[in-house]
């Protein structure tokens, strides 16, 4: 047998301070538990023991045990779904021993319910008044724990169907039903019945309630009579209530005296049953010249209802029924065309003949304009085909057919004989040269219209909407597409105005006015900055972004001392080349310390255009321009030493070129010592060229302070270099 362990550590807890005691024996509880009724092994049945809440489930032959468990009384609870609870069922282990605890439960009983879509009891489902509503829901519901048999049993004439009457539920498990009404079976106002649910456990019984609507005969109306002829005519009624039931049969009655009913009709004429109120029946065999009274009837379960009011007609010879088409193979340049018709019906008697009438007035009639007959009898349509019409009017055309009735017509329809012109698009202007006067003019002939084209081209001039009596420039072919003229001649200075035009027998057609603008675009330069500025020289750069239209010829940079210098009064420096891009160009003789302004040129035949001003200033990174003093001065020590060394140095210093640097004397040795934020780079003590009384010591600066001394000519002192400007 196969045992099931669910806790031992539980068990030891309950043994407690036995543990402590070794030679303390335990003991253990073992079982099956069984079905009362049947014997059978139940498993999974959950199966407690207390005291100590211990906790196991009964295995696949119904087997449970406890071990390790201290002497004394214990109490088995077993719990499994569908059963009813054991509760304090009593087992006595002895010490060192097995007690055996097999143990009986017994099953809960089933129960039938009736429930709702939400799982609650009802008893009754009411369907109300709602023409739409037929149906209605509930459940079968086994709330047991065994299997349910069930039936269900009905006897009402307006219960049409119960989706199902029996089966089998296990527990737990739901059956939904469908109850459908005949609502044409209902009484007028409530109607109750009963569904009746038995079963092996319990019946109910479920009460469905439905309100019928009251009955009552359709209403009706008859209309006016169509189509009367020589033997037939059209009925005509409308159903304005189709009664309570709806009626199942429509129709008419008609005889030659007043009020005529189903049992006095000539014969009744039933119609269709459809969702349209209106209905038509097609009475034959009637007499010429006879007078009939028309009734509608319609029938439902009450009765039959007819039309409070009553129709008359008198049979008479029919018209035939025409229509007019739409005029096609309509040329233009050849004058003729094609009519086109359709006979609706004969007429009564048929026609013996058709065609059609046409002119230039509205109306036309077989009496006064142009008949066209076309041969052929019945209904359908026809054509007749005419020629010889003449170019510039607007002719008016009607079907006709005639029979011993009269004569009858169709509607009018327009044939419009005004040749159409050709359609036709300006297209930009490309390939513009405004240097050499010249341009390419474009169009589009959409289509030629109803006449061939003999000459097409463009016209253009200075004023909106240039014609044929313009400048004109006619181009090849004649025929629809794209097509393009050069042009040449064209005055730069002007805005032109162009259109394309094509020219047949009835006159000339024009395109849309496109315009092309003559005026000169000047080149646009831009101004760069100077770079490798020098003590007397730089480099100038700029940039064409556009050369004009036309190119430019010339261009460079003009500079000067004053602001917006330009080629007249300025320094030009031309630079070859042509195009769009960067140039620059190197100018020299500057004045060290001067700011000069330079603008960018270009130069076409147009004129001079300028690029933004920018300036700057030539001097040596190396070296700074005293200009009030007249000096220039270096910005680097040049060493530190004697008097003689530093003297040599700078004599000998050929810093940017010159050659004239020296010592400063005493008196500019002051002024760099109040300049000396600007130039920079001084530390404590410079030489001066100028000596004592002594020719051995020579005057310095102390550039901490700015108090000047002696000092013998061995002595270590800084020396800065400058040169008188010319």
């Amino acid at each position: 047998m196969k045992k099931i362990f669910y806790s031992v550590m539980a068990a030891a807890l309950i043994l407690g301070g036995c543990a402590e005691n070794s030679t303390v024996q335990v003991g253990g509880i073992y079982g099956a538990i069984t079905d009362k009724a049947t014997g059978e092994l139940i498993k999974t049945a959950g199966v407690q023991l207390d005291p100590g809440g211990i906790k196991t489930v009964t295995g696949s032959e119904g087997q449970y045990q406890f071990d390790d468990l201290a002497s004394g009384t214990y109490s088995l609870t077993v719990t499994k779904t569908g059963y009813k609870d054991l509760v304090g069922y009593s087992i006595t282990v002895e010490s060192g021993k097995t007690a055996k605890g097999d143990a009986q439960i017994e099953k809960l009983p089933a129960a039938l319910r009736t429930t709702n879509s939400a799982g609650q009891d009802i008893t009754e489902l009411d369907l109300g008044e709602s023409a739409g509503v037929i149906t209605a829901n509930f459940n079968i519901f086994n709330d047991g724990v065994a299997t349910l048999e069930w039936d269900i049993t009905e006897s009402s004439e307006w219960i049409t169907g119960v989706s199902k009457t029996e089966g089998v539920l296990q527990p737990g498990k739901t059956q939904g039903i469908v109850v459908t009404i005949d609502r044409d079976k209902l009484d007028g106002g409530e109607n109750t019945t009963k569904l009746y649910i038995n079963s092996n456990d319990g019946s109910k019984e479920m009460t469905v309630k439905a309100t019928g609507a009251v009955k009552i005969l359709a209403v009706l109306n008859t209309l006016a009579t169509t189509n009367v002829a020589q033997t037939s005519a059209t009925l005509n009624g409308i159903v304005t209530n189709a009664g309570q039931p709806a009626y199942t049969e429509r129709g008419f009655v008609y005889a030659t005296s007043s009020m005529p009913t189903i049992e006095t009709t000539i014969t009744k004429l039933t119609a269709s049953v459809t969702t349209n109120n209106d209905y038509s029946a097609i009475v034959t065999g009637l007499t010429l010249g006879q007078t009939y009274y028309v009734r509608a009837y319609a029938i439902n379960t009450v009765g039959t209802a007819y039309s409070t009011n009553e129709v008359s007609f008198t049979t008479e010879e029919l018209l035939a029924e025409v229509s007019t088409q739409a005029v096609n193979n309509i040329s233009i340049g050849g004058g003729s065309a094609t009519l086109n018709g359709t006979i609706v019906k004969a007429g009564d008697p048929a026609y013996t003949e058709r065609g059609f009438v046409y002119g230039t007035i509205h109306n036309p009639t077989v009496e006064d304009d142009t008949k066209k007959v076309s041969t052929g009898n019945g209904t359908g349509v026809f054509s007749a085909n005419i020629t010889n019409v003449a170019e510039g009017n607007i002719y008016y055309v009607r079907a006709y057919a005639t029979n011993n009735k009269g004569t009858a017509y169709g509607e009018e329809v327009a044939l419009d004989f005004n040749a159409v012109m050709p359609t036709l698009t300006t297209q930009a202007v490309t390939s513009i040269g405004i240097g050499s006067e010249a341009a390419t003019f474009n169009g589009t002939i959409v289509s030629i219209g109803d006449l061939s084209i003999t000459e097409r081209g463009f016209v253009y001039g200075t004023a909106h909407n240039p014609s044929i009596d313009d400048t004109k420039k006619i181009a090849s072919g004649i025929g629809t597409g794209v097509f393009s003229v050069n042009v040449t001649g064209i005055a730069e200075g002007n805005i032109y105005y162009v259109r394309a035009y094509a020219t047949n027998n009835k006159g000339t057609a024009y395109g849309s006015e496109v315009s092309v603008d003559f005026h000169a675009i000047m080149p646009t330069p831009t101004t760069g900055e100077a770079i490798n500025i020098n003590v007397t020289s730089a480099t100038l750069t700029g940039t064409i972004v556009s050369v004009g239209d036309p190119a430019y010829t010339e261009r460079g940079f003009v500079y000067a001392t004053f602001t917006n210098p330009d080629v007249e009064n300025g320094t030009k420096k031309i630079v070859n080349g042509s195009g769009t891009g960067s140039y620059d160009a190197d100018i020299t003789g500057l004045t060290t310390g001067t700011t000069y302004y330079v603008r960018a040129y270009a130069t076409s035949i147009k004129g001079t255009t300028y690029g933004e001003q920018v300036s700057f200033k030539p001097e040596s990174p190396t070296v700074v321009v005293l200009s009030a003093s007249g000096l220039m001065v270096q910005k680097v020590d040049i060493g530190n030493g004697s008097w003689s060394a530093m003297n040599n140095l700078c004599q000998n210093s050929t810093l940017d070129g010159f050659t004239d640097w020296r010592l400063p004397t005493k008196n500019e040795l002051a002024v760099l010592y109040n300049e000396k934020s600007a130039i920079g780079g001084f530390s404590t003590k410079y030489w001066s060229s100028s000596s004592s009384t002594s020719f051995s010591d020579y005057w310095y600066q102390e550039f901490t302070n700015g108090s000047q001394s002696t000092t013998a000519s061995f002595n270590g002192i800084n020396a800065r270099c400058v040169r008188s400007l010319p």
